[in-house]
């Protein structure tokens, strides 16, 4: 039997194998995620855990489905003003999930940039 991919174990299901499209470089900060529910924006508190150009991966106080809409903020200790970044969740596990970054404008894509860039110069 030919399988498209290897399977796990614990799941079993296949496992899906994908390369990244650009690299992730560890980021520990304290974020909110804004999203609509039945129409209220509620804040949903976590931590990050690394960003690339497209997104970021986060730990969050709440499970948030994938295609959810939402508004990703924080704050970098260098700067005295929050960012705010739109996004989608991609995936979610347990309390982790992955944001991908969603219409970013040029200004926040340069800032996105900036950070990714200070984040590789510290390894």
């Amino acid at each position: 039997m030919i399988r498209s991919a290897p399977y796990n174990t614990k799941r079993k299901t296949p496992a899906i194998h994908r390369s990244r499209v650009f690299d992730r470089h560890g980021f520990d900060v304290r974020l909110k995620v804004y999203v609509s529910r039945a129409g209220l924006v509620q804040a949903v508190s976590g931590r990050t855990n690394d960003l690339s150009f497209g997104g970021l991966g986060a730990t969050l106080t709440e499970n948030l489905p994938a295609g959810t809409l939402a508004l990703v903020a924080f704050r970098l200790p260098a700067m005295q003003f929050e960012v705010l970044l739109p996004a989608t969740v991609q995936h979610t596990h347990h309390s982790r999930c992955g944001l991908r970054f969603a219409d970013l404008n040029g200004e926040q894509k340069a800032l996105v940039h900036g950070i990714w860039h200070a984040l590789r110069g510290r390894r």
